[in-house]
């Protein structure tokens, strides 16, 4: 078993073909108490499909310390159940070096996908031009945005996309704002997952969507999570451009990945960001 410990992910065995139409079970007291932190109201839950692993599934792959787990199901832009899901992690003991140990799970040798929850109507906004459309970090964070009825997109992580992934869609003409958590602008492995969200939006350029990041701060999300934060101050948010001088140095790294993923160590990127920082100073 193969360990990710840079997006908490496990890489195990592979999921039985039958996983997808074993019947619901019921929510762990604490799966469904972490649900609720997030906002989720029981219709969201209960559309989405969301419940608590069967023990007798759970024992088939082998989690250290893992007691129970939330599964995420995964689904079609046509809203049938997608062959790809997640596994939330939940421990036995809590431990403070959580970044050492995986936090989700999800079957191995199948490509990551878009989580698209089934409370939305994703055909209609894939041929909606004039419909914002978000893509943010976190099946949670998703499933909260769209119970607002604001479309948005969840990636299991930065990196958790595939080119592959991204052809549910016909970007061409659609106008998409990535949403990274506001650690993305303010820590080394923030940088990391600004990165990934701004190959993504590359990517999404390339496919003649027209991309823009929005800036959150940490007083952003202790007002709540996207779904409530875009009704009462999204518009209050910084949004740049893919060009942006505040993405001049993403700007140089780009053409050197995915040859050099880890931005830190792309000199160029160092550079770049002086060089816009020092620009900014100018024009101000």
């Amino acid at each position: 078993m193969h360990i990710k410990t840079k997006d908490y992910d496990i890489q195990g065995q592979n999921l039985p073909d039958t996983f997808a139409s074993r019947p619901l079970a019921d929510l762990h007291p604490a799966a469904l108490a972490d649900l609720r932190r997030s906002g989720l109201s029981t219709d969201t839950i209960d559309r989405c499909g969301l419940h608590s692993v069967p023990h007798a599934d759970l024992k088939m792959f082998h989690f250290p310390g893992v007691e129970h787990a939330l599964r995420f199901p995964y689904y079609n832009i046509d809203g049938t159940v997608s062959a790809f899901e997640r596994w939330k992690l939940f421990y036995r003991i809590y431990r403070t070096d959580r970044g050492t140990r995986p936090e989700y799970w999800q079957p191995e040798g199948r490509a990551p996908q878009l989580f698209l929850p089934p409370i939305i109507d994703w055909q209609t906004i894939a041929g909606n031009p004039s419909q914002p459309l978000l893509i943010t970090e976190g099946e949670e964070q998703s499933l909260h945005a769209c119970q607002f009825d604001v479309p948005t997109i969840g990636i299991a992580g930065a990196w958790q996309w595939q080119r592959s992934s991204l052809d549910v869609f016909s970007w061409n003409g659609l106008r998409v704002e990535l949403v990274p958590n506001s650690r993305a602008w303010r820590t080394k492995r923030g940088r990391e997952s600004l990165a990934g969200f701004y190959a993504l939006g590359m990517a999404l350029k390339g496919r003649g969507a027209m991309v823009r990041f929005v800036r959150l701060t940490s007083w952003h999300e202790q007002l709540g999570n996207i779904g409530r934060l875009y009704q009462e101050n999204f518009d209050h948010c910084q949004r740049y451009d893919l060009d942006s001088l505040h993405l001049a140095g993403l700007g140089v790294w780009h053409p050197t990945w995915p040859r050099q993923r880890e931005i830190d160590k792309c000199a160029d990127w160092h550079q770049a960001k002086t060089q816009a920082a020092k620009t900014q100073g100018e024009r101000s």
